[in-house]
């Protein structure tokens, strides 16, 4: 990555478009008290689901549309920011049969 490249940090509020042929995906991502919480941002981002933690890297651009938005050129997996985002994250089409359980608050017993 550039040395100049911003980073952004949050958790996926909402997926606004993805196209998963290309790759190509525009989030919304929530950071409680951070002066980005709310940012929109775009790239290869497609495989982003609601609730899950990401560290984005790119660059801010302006929008003549929708004004600041974020420029990502790549993102990782970041920790859970959120007890709600986790439980979000687990619910989501990547785990399969868990979904239910997630949705209503509960876990798995062993025993």
């Amino acid at each position: 990555m550039a040395a100049d490249a911003d980073e952004l940090q949050g958790e996926v509020a909402a997926v606004v478009f993805c196209n998963p042929d290309s790759g190509f995906g525009v989030v919304e991502l929530s950071a409680p008290g951070e002066e980005h919480d709310g940012a929109r941002a775009t790239g290869p981002l497609a495989a982003l689901v609601p609730g899950q933690s990401v560290r984005l890297v790119g660059r801010w651009v302006e929008s003549e549309r929708y004004g600041p938005t974020f420029e990502a050129l790549a993102y990782e997996q970041a920790p859970p920011r959120s007890a709600d985002g986790l439980v979000a994250f687990l619910a989501s089409d990547r785990f399969p049969g868990s979904a239910r359980s997630a949705r209503a608050g509960s876990s798995p017993r062993s025993g």
